[in-house]
């Protein structure tokens, strides 16, 4: 019972270490795409925050969200940590 439990809050670390991992890349490959565009990086909100920091915050937590699934790799399924959800094609616009 013990082994289970240890096991399942180690596989929550997992899951959270990778949701993490895939997090800052996301916002590294922002900052160094979309943050590189001159006016962006002088805005300021509530004279702490920068507004750069909170948009590619959300857009990273939104792509994690709606298109990353983190996978716990099964012995039998080999190495795959991560897999990109497929986007619904049912959008009927009539």
């Amino acid at each position: 019972m013990r082994n289970k439990t240890l096991k399942g809050v180690y596989d929550k670390i997992r899951v959270l270490s990778l949701n993490v991992f895939v997090f800052f890349i996301l916002f590294i490959i922002q900052k160094y795409t979309i943050g590189l565009i001159p006016g962006i990086r002088n805005i300021i909100i509530f004279n702490k925050f920068y507004f750069h920091e909170i948009l590619f915050s959300i857009i990273s937590i939104i792509i994690i969200k709606f298109y990353i699934k983190v996978d716990i790799p099964d012995n039998n399924q080999g190495e795959k940590f991560f897999t990109i959800k497929k986007i619904e094609e049912n959008c009927n616009l009539k």
